[in-house]
């Protein structure tokens, strides 16, 4: 047929209908209608169930944006929208103000609760409502009604924009801090968090496997038990043999500040039967001129391991002090073998340039 063809009512058609009771209106005779695709020429038919018809929610748009703003207590920033259809909320507050903005949210749009969001500055706490001008919080729709409300105001105007997305966006790390409700030192009002161990009088058994899960140990009295195999320590009461406690002789040290542009050997001498241990080397040069650096300096030793070595660029600038090192070594470096001296060896620095250097060292077995 046509488009916008003409019908005559006649004989030889039948128009659809159906008998129908409604428990107001009685029995009747409706017609029925079918509903197709709205396009030119187009021939789909739309989806009727016994649910109504079928809505592609596809085709609803992905956020939507409320924006508002309030001068007044009680007054909305963002007035009650409903959100049934989204699952996120991102709500930027600004102006210039002072008051308390309350985030809250309801099913019925009559009772309202506060709605916990997260802090986007931080993502460290949550929070119902802000003070502050300039702040973004944001987090997932907890009901159908949502709303932003001035609940303290002073003066000023709140400026709000909101965003709702029909999918939630990525959940943000958020920092737990426990805190306790009691200070340190102060009265315990309450039952605090403990920490508990698995009280024994005997010592516990091994797990299976490295890695297990294990249980703190402590006696009936709660002192933590360490194991030893055999015995065990309480750890507030003294080991039957205290642990030898290492000395070591105080620290020697060796000097060298030779003149302009010489080269030195900083000698660590031998002493029968025992090594050398290094605590610490400073190593720095000082110009009374500038030297325009074009090559390395290169620092050698003896009797050290690897043997170690050292280079540096030449280059000073006038009146500067160079800190070339300036090493403690929390292990001591030892000497390769004993009763033998342990030497470093600087080259000549330039013209115009001194080292100053410090070793720093202890002898013994």
């Amino acid at each position: 047929m046509p488009d916008n063809a003409t019908i005559t009512p006649g004989s030889g058609k039948t128009v659809l209908a159906d008998e129908v009771t409604d428990a107001t209106l009685g029995t009747g005779v409706v017609q029925m209608v079918k509903l197709m695709d709205g396009t030119l020429d187009g021939t789909s038919k739309a989806a009727v169930g016994a649910n109504g018809l079928a809505v592609d929610v596809t085709r609803l748009p992905p956020t939507l944006e409320v924006t508002g703003s309030a001068l007044a207590l009680n007054a909305d920033v963002i007035a009650a929208t409903d959100v049934s259809a989204y699952r996120w909320v991102s709500l930027q507050l600004s102006g210039t103000w002072v008051g308390t903005v309350t985030f809250q949210s309801s099913n019925d749009n009559v009772t309202w609760v506060l709605a916990q969001l997260i802090n986007a500055a931080s993502f460290a706490s949550t929070t119902g409502s802000v003070a502050t001008v300039n702040t973004l919080v944001t987090g997932p729709i907890q009901a159908r009604w949502f709303r932003a409300r001035v609940t303290a105001y002073t003066s000023g105007t709140v400026v709000g924009t909101a965003e709702f997305w029909a999918t939630p966006a990525a959940m943000q790390t958020m920092g737990v801090v426990p805190l306790g409700l009691t200070a340190h030192d102060g009265v315990s009002a309450s039952n605090p968090l403990q920490v508990a161990g698995y009280a024994s009088l005997a010592a516990p058994v091994d797990v299976s496997a490295d890695g297990d899960v294990v249980r703190l140990w402590a006696d009936r009295g709660g002192r933590l038990q360490v194991g030893d195999g055999g015995l065990s320590l309480t750890v507030d009461a003294p080991a039957a043999t205290p642990l030898p406690v290492v000395q070591r002789p105080a620290d020697l040290v060796q000097v060298a500040n030779p003149v302009a542009n010489t080269g030195v050997t900083v000698t660590l001498p031998a002493v029968a039967g025992l090594f050398h241990y290094i605590t610490r080397i400073r190593i720095a040069r000082l110009a009374t001129a500038a030297l325009a650096g074009t090559a390395a300096l290169s620092i050698t030793t003896t009797n050290l391991p690897g043997p170690l070595a050292f280079a540096v660029g030449n280059a000073m600038a006038a009146g500067g002090t160079q800190v070339d090192m300036d090493g403690a070594f929390v292990n001591p470096l030892k000497s390769s073998v004993a009763n033998t001296a342990s030497t470093i060896v600087f080259p000549a620095p330039g013209l115009a340039v001194l080292w100053s250097i410090q070793v720093f060292y202890y002898v013994a077995a």
